[in-house]
């Protein structure tokens, strides 16, 4: 356990790089929340990758903090190579109505992509993961709409562009949507039976995890869901400490103070169970 506790420490908040986007609204929420409780419960986790710090779990405490005039932050390192480190997906459900077919007619045109009309799902989602097809919606009916790229223009930049391009035109429609873990995206769909369609994503790689974010090309927002094999929780360090112009050193004592004294005090808790996360 203590190698463990030993990973977690308090780093400058301009050293750590995002790897995809983030959800406005989940951020404002965030900052509403650190600045009322005077705490940051929970650190976020990074790899170290070629030199550069990048973060793997925690976008919205990262950009919320860094909003807030944070100059350091809580982290836990883990190494990206290990491979009990998962990495899924997300796919989203698009809870209000819209004409889809003109909707994606245009877009594709919009964007010279092929939009194809069929009730393969299952073949949508390979060509999706193999990056074939930049996304498909599935509607109620059980129909298919695929948005493909042309083999001769095909690219992973293009791929991207285009998701991001679609996730902002549903924005600016005001069109809801909802999360869902892309291993349970169908069924959830089938469950939640007020959504009106199920907008399947691409999938990533660690590989193209690291290599865009050194690039400088990060990934749209929730683009990844890693599951890793232990996740230290309610640190609980008072966001003053973190504003303020203190060396590293004195906060990273500091830090492990508290850490020490909820060992000797026999406050550390494994919990092996699942989580539901309500906000994050």
């Amino acid at each position: 356990m203590k190698e463990v506790l030993d990973k977690i420490k308090i780093m400058p908040i301009s050293e750590i790089l995002l790897h995809e986007g983030v959800v406005s609204e989940w951020t404002e929420k965030l900052k509403l929340n650190i600045d009322h409780d005077g705490i940051v419960k929970n650190p976020i986790i990074v790899t170290k990758y070629e030199g550069h710090y990048i973060a793997l779990d925690g976008m919205h405490r990262l950009t919320a903090l860094k909003a807030l005039g944070c100059r350091d932050i809580v982290v836990y390192e883990v190494d990206y190579d290990d491979p009990s480190i998962g990495l899924l997906g997300w796919d989203a459900l698009i809870l209000d109505a819209c004409p889809i077919p003109r909707f994606l007619e245009s877009f594709a045109q919009r964007e010279n992509l092929t939009l194809i009309t069929h009730e393969d799902f299952l073949g949508a989602v390979e060509n999706i993961r193999s990056h074939r097809s930049c996304f498909a919606i599935l509607t109620r009916e059980q129909e298919v709409f695929e948005m493909k790229m042309r083999e001769e223009r095909y690219s992973l930049d293009l791929l991207i562009r285009a998701l991001k391009d679609f996730e902002a035109v549903l924005d600016r429609r005001n069109l809801r949507i909802m999360y869902v873990a892309d291993d349970q995206s169908e069924k959830t769909f089938q469950q939640h039976r007020s959504a009106f369609s199920l907008f399947k994503r691409p999938f990533f790689t660690k590989e193209e995890v690291v290599r865009r974010t050194i690039e400088g090309k990060i990934l749209p927002r929730k683009s990844t869901r890693h599951l890793f094999p232990l996740r230290p929780l309610r640190i609980d360090i008072d966001f003053i400490l973190l504003k303020e112009d203190i060396d590293l050193v004195t906060k990273n004592q500091l830090l492990h103070s508290r850490i020490t004294w909820c060992l000797e005090n026999n406050m550390v808790r494994y919990y092996p169970e699942s989580v539901l996360v309500l906000s994050d």
